[in-house]
């Protein structure tokens, strides 16, 4: 299916990816949460517990899509780094599609090279460096919950860099 140039763009999507009972992996869906009532109007968002193949049928169609998910580092001083770049520059996040063993940048690699057409031309990945992710319990690790704030900072200064540059190039 084929976009019709002459219909406007799906709103940016930003999209908060995690899993809230696999400790620091919660923070791509906390960071969202705290941080959806400040996005531009006519910004859309979604969080996606699963992070399964359902997440590009909410990506088809749109201009500009923005990922908040986790980043797996085994240096403590490293937690709470905020990485941000584009899909073909991220680093292969935390999450892992159910059952696939592959992470949610190769999943969207593989979408663009199947349906170029519905491939939105933006996708950026803001990636927060955790440490505890596997063992299932609720709640971010220390080293995450006291450079929660800085990290909430860092990725509202991604989201708004990222949002008007969409809206200056409009």
């Amino acid at each position: 299916m084929n976009a019709d140039p002459s219909q406007s763009a799906a709103p940016a999507l930003v999209i908060g990816v995690g899993n809230t009972i696999r400790g620091d992996d919660a923070v791509g869906l906390l960071l969202l949460r705290d941080l959806a009532g400040g996005l531009p109007a006519g910004t859309d968002h979604l969080e996606c517990e699963s992070a399964g193949f359902e997440i590009l049928d909410h990506m088809a169609g749109r201009e500009t899509v923005i990922i908040i998910d986790a980043l797996r580092t085994d240096d403590e001083q490293e937690v709470g780094e905020v990485v941000c770049r584009p899909l073909g520059e991220a680093p292969a996040s935390v999450t892992l599609m159910p059952s696939h063993g592959f992470d949610i940048a190769t999943l969207l690699q593989a979408y663009r090279q199947a349906m170029p057409d519905r491939f939105p031309r933006t996708v950026h990945l803001i990636l927060v460096k955790v440490i505890e992710v596997d063992d299932f319990r609720e709640g971010l690790s220390p080293q995450l919950t006291q450079r929660y704030p800085q990290v909430r900072d860092r990725v509202a200064t991604h989201l708004h860099h990222l949002l008007a540059s969409r809206a200056a190039s409009s």
